[in-house]
């Protein structure tokens, strides 16, 4: 696999900038979470707090990840977790026309790329591409396997 960095004009053409500020959407527990407290409006409306701040303070982008979804699978690919990722990518879609990623913790690349490509975003976050890390949650194997672009 060959391994390339990203250019300059590369982060010009996504972020609109070559330092992008990237700021972090962090949700409360989704459905499916031990945690969750049985409201997706209020989780959107958590989310869309986040977002009037972020945008409101000079973000190139903004990422949106389920921090709230603790303790988290190795790789999530439960239904109702990227069901409501999506749901909350697209009401942030819709009123905020800046880069939008995707983090579906904790290293849910495959996951990452189906909210993504339904909510038109431009990227995903992976936690962990090589390697691997030893997290409390038990170790954290590398996903980079594909290049994975969004479609």
């Amino acid at each position: 696999m060959e391994v390339t960095h990203m250019k300059r004009s590369e982060l010009v053409n996504v972020f609109g900038t070559e330092h992008p500020v990237l700021g972090m959407i962090h949700l409360p527990p989704l459905p499916g979470s031990p945690c969750y407290g049985g409201s997706m409006d209020d989780v959107i409306a958590h989310a869309l707090r986040d977002a009037e701040t972020l945008s409101g303070n000079g973000v190139s982008s903004m990422i949106i990840e389920n921090l709230g979804d603790y303790p988290y699978y190795p790789e999530t690919t439960e239904p109702e977790t990227v069901a409501a990722m999506t749901r909350v990518a697209l009401e942030i879609r819709k009123r905020y026309d800046m880069p939008l990623g995707i983090n579906i913790l904790r290293n849910s690349w495959k996951a990452a790329m189906a909210v993504a490509a339904a909510a038109d975003c431009q990227y995903i976050r992976l936690n962990v591409l090589t390697d691997a890390t030893v997290t409390d949650q038990g170790p954290n194997r590398r996903q980079g396997t594909s290049s994975g672009k969004i479609p």
